[in-house]
């Protein structure tokens, strides 16, 4: 049954398929194979454990009317069975996923079948503690209690919209400190402590929460994790640009956009209801095969939640009610109220630390920060500028010039001499060393560094920090690489050398890209796919070979036996050269293939069309 389906569909499909079922293990071939993969227990589990009770419902009714129900018929056997209405449209979804699932078959009149196989994992539920078939056509939730109105929402939504805030800060310091060079991660996909604490003191947030933010960030898009670092994603400059109220809806849409719909329709509907035991309650009645999935999302939706300010304490905030409810555009109104102005001056001070009195624009934070490192963020962040930051703006395109203009046009109170005399002689040391690309004559070399003082490139062939490069002295003055310019560059400029790059090797005004920074699909993504779209291959290629074969007259009076169950007698040309005769009653003929049950043997056998000499009635 599943099969014949399987050979009707296209790659497309067949690849939609595969790509929400767990993968099957062991050689697929054909749609046989495919079926009987995706019909194993093991892959049935995987399937259903994410399934909600409407799914369930229809997949129970069809399995225990063991024959196919149209899409009428399976409405009206839940509202036979149940005490509260059945929504149309809560079928004809449920029907949706199974069918997207491989779990119930359509067939060409418009019934729902039930494979065999399926019906006997339901039939076991009872016996690991899950509702039987005829429970689980019965939809009558649990009631989730609504919280009596709060004389204190305000005072919860303010606190609410500071933890937002706070996430906001970390996401941004996150995003900026991945944009200037990628993060390394932990085997998990975490951060390293020394990098976590870094974040946590310069955002004033808790370790907990910083974890928290990373996979916020990934799932938000803002971040990509490939080949083991935290990369900033191509999006994440137009985010950091937008207003806060507006960062925080594209990260909060995005969030709740990947949630478990049936999960995201609970809360939608009842969008001020208490997050306590009666929404756990209707949760796991909800999804009656959650497992140790259930507690696990639950658990991480809450918390996430609370990052993001849409909960507080056990009850959703006024702007994240709206958002739970899906008004976006109330609930980034509703949180632009709360959140605090974010301005575009800054004071210098003679001691080379800038203070902001509130929260920079992103535009202003972004050009503050080509000049300046980060001290500490939130309500009131501070930077400082040093030697080393000085020289990373001026390698970015920056002039003597550009600084002094940027610095006087942020600043309240003007510009310190110290801060004066720094810009200076950050200006006068860089270049000192530059980066270009090698002469042709200086093959197989490609990087040439020059330097103004000999004793500075001396030192910097000598630091041992720098082996890695592989310099070699061709002068007094010079010293070649066989890397490329790109990476050359970076590693001087990690280890603080006043290094810059040949004009000729970048636009004006352009920093050169880190190697760091190329950006390749995940392993596992990416693995996960080639699977895919091998299977699909195999599978279409033995349709086709099947569809070219010859197949005399036998296709016909097999047609025939397999629509009045009749058992039939083929005969069989072996790899070997010999025959042999078998007894069937068939089932299906798909894909150049004939299935059914040998009831000598008492096995399932498929044999190949083009293998079969003779075929003749039993009777």
């Amino acid at each position: 049954m599943l099969a014949v389906w399987l050979g009707r569909l296209e790659g497309a499909e067949l690849a939609s398929v595969l790509r929400r079922r767990t993968l099957p293990s062991g050689e697929i071939s054909d749609v046989y194979d495919l079926a009987r993969a995706l019909l194993t227990p093991d892959s049935l589990r995987r399937a259903l454990v994410t399934l909600d009770r409407y799914a369930l419902a229809c997949i129970a009714t069809v399995a225990l009317a063991r024959e196919p129900l149209t899409e009428d018929a399976v409405l009206r056997a839940l509202r036979a069975r149940a005490d509260t209405p059945v929504d149309a449209p809560a079928v004809t979804e449920g029907l949706r996923t199974a069918r997207a699932l491989a779990l119930l078959v359509p067939g060409e009149d418009e019934a729902w079948s039930c494979p065999e196989q399926l019906a006997e994992e339901l039939a076991q539920w009872p016996a690991r503690g899950l509702p039987d078939a005829q429970e689980l056509a019965v939809l009558v939730p649990p009631a989730v209690i609504e919280p009596a109105a709060q004389p204190d929402a305000g005072e919860r939504d303010r606190a609410a919209a500071e933890r937002a805030f706070r996430t906001l800060d970390i996401l941004g310091e996150l995003v900026a400190s991945a944009q200037e060079a990628p993060l390394a991660l932990l085997a998990r996909g975490s951060l390293p402590l020394p990098t976590a604490r870094r974040l946590s003191e310069s955002t004033g947030a808790e370790l907990g929460a910083v974890m928290d933010v990373v996979h916020l960030a990934a799932a938000s898009g803002l971040v990509r994790m490939t080949d083991g670092r935290l990369a900033a994603a191509p999006e994440a400059e137009h985010w950091q640009s937008l207003p806060a109220s507006r960062r925080w809806l594209a990260v909060a849409a995005r969030w709740l956009g990947e949630t478990p719909p049936s999960l995201r329709q609970v809360l939608a509907a009842r969008p001020n209801a208490e997050w306590g035991p009666s929404l756990r309650e209707y949760v796991a009645w909800l999804f009656p095969a959650g497992g140790d999935w259930l507690p696990q999302v639950i658990e991480e939706f809450g918390r996430v939640a609370l990052e993001l300010g849409v909960l507080s304490g056990t009850a959703p905030s006024r702007f994240g009610s709206l958002l739970l409810a899906g008004s976006s555009e109330p609930a980034a109104l509703a949180i632009d109220e709360l959140l605090p102005e974010e301005g575009e001056k800054v004071y210098l001070l003679p001691d080379l630390s800038v203070v902001s009195p509130g929260p920079l624009r992103p535009d202003v934070e972004r050009s503050l920060r080509r000049i300046a490192e980060p001290v500490s963020r939130g309500l009131a962040p501070t930077f400082r500028i040093g030697e080393d930051s000085l020289q990373t703006g001026l390698a970015s395109g920056l002039d003597e010039a550009g600084i002094r203009e940027l610095l006087t046009g942020l600043s309240l109170s003007g510009l310190p001499q110290p801060v004066d005399y720094l810009v200076s002689e950050a200006s006068r040391r860089h270049g000192a060393l530059r980066v270009s690309a090698a002469r042709a004559e200086q093959a197989p070399a490609q990087t040439l560094v020059s330097a103004e003082d000999e004793l500075l490139l001396s030192a910097v062939v000598a630091d041992r920090a720098l082996t890695v490069l592989g310099l070699l002295r061709i002068g007094p003055r010079e010293a070649t690489s066989r890397l490329g310019p790109d990476a050359v560059f970076w590693t001087l400029r990690d280890a603080r050398q006043p290094v810059a790059l040949d004009p000729a090797l970048r636009e004006p005004g352009v920093l050169a890209p880190a190697p760091a920074h190329r950006r390749e699909p995940g392993r596992r993504a990416a693995e996960a796919e080639d699977r895919v779209g091998a299977i699909v291959e195999r599978v279409l290629a033995a349709r086709q070979a099947a569809s070219e074969q010859p197949s005399g007259d036998h296709s016909g009076r097999l047609q025939l036996a397999i629509k009045d169950r009749r058992p039939v007698r083929v005969t069989v040309t072996l790899p070997s050269g010999g025959s042999a005769e078998y007894q069937l009653i068939p089932t299906t003929l798909v894909g150049g293939r004939v299935r059914g049950v040998d009831p000598a043997a008492q096995v399932e056998r498929t044999l190949p069309l083009s293998s079969i000499t003779a075929v003749a009635t039993v009777d």
